[in-house]
């Protein structure tokens, strides 16, 4: 009976101290929103995380009823900065007072995780819906890097590669994260068009457009845990 305690008052400090790795507060911004901090108490870097948020919003920003959604924060090759061992981050907000926001999961660094396994598994299944989606673009790109990226023809060549591969993803929500990708991209290549009317200029940004696509596509297939898209 005694080992039975000690084995269990083990394993419920191995747990208290898992959960510890990142702590979560709720408080209020100086806007008057509520808000979710979480703050990593580890000495790994959080390079993912899932949080939830419940929330009733009236007319004329909502319907009056309650509305539970997800949110992901994904900074693998991303411009977005990882949480650093010790730092706070504001991971959500609402507008609704009352409103319940929770962290779900996180990812470290080094492949090892934090929190609902579930909620791990949606991130990495969203990893590898962008990953599979920066594998449809790339080579797209790299065929033509000398031509006009805002042509008709490379347009619509993007237009269906994007809804090819959307329409084979499971979930709506990975065909979104597939439309996201394409979407990002149409945008560059719109700005490219405006900031870079000559030709010479526009061709030096085509070719950091494809390297910035081929590091992107390197850091997932690199990250931790191993993505199988």
């Amino acid at each position: 009976m005694l080992k039975h305690v000690n084995f269990l008052l083990l394993a419920l400090c191995s747990n208290a101290l898992l959960f510890s790795q990142i702590a979560t507060s709720i408080g209020t911004s100086d806007a008057g929103q509520l808000q979710l901090t979480i703050t990593n108490n580890s000495n790994k870097t959080v390079t993912a995380y899932i949080w939830s948020r419940q929330e009733t919003l009236s007319p004329p920003a909502g319907s009056g009823s309650p509305v539970s959604s997800e949110h992901q924060f994904d900074t693998v090759g991303s411009h977005l900065k990882p949480v650093l061992p010790g730092e706070s981050r504001v991971a959500g907000t609402s507008v609704d007072p009352k409103a319940t926001l929770a962290l779900i999961a996180a990812i470290f660094e080094d492949g090892s995780t934090f929190g609902d396994a579930e909620g791990v598994q949606k991130i990495l299944h969203h990893r590898a819906a962008v990953l599979a989606a920066l594998k449809s673009i790339l080579p797209i790109l790299q065929k033509s890097p000398d031509a006009d990226f805002t042509s008709e023809a490379l347009q619509k060549q993007l237009a269906d590669a994007r809804d090819a591969l959307a329409a084979k993803m499971s979930e709506a929500i990975l065909a979104g994260a597939v439309k996201g990708e394409y979407i990002a991209l149409f945008g560059n290549i719109k700005r490219e068009a405006k900031m870079y009317p000559d030709p010479q200029e526009r061709l030096h940004y085509q070719q950091a457009l494809i390297k910035a696509t081929q590091e992107h596509e390197e850091a997932l297939e690199q990250s931790k845990p191993p993505l199988n898209p």
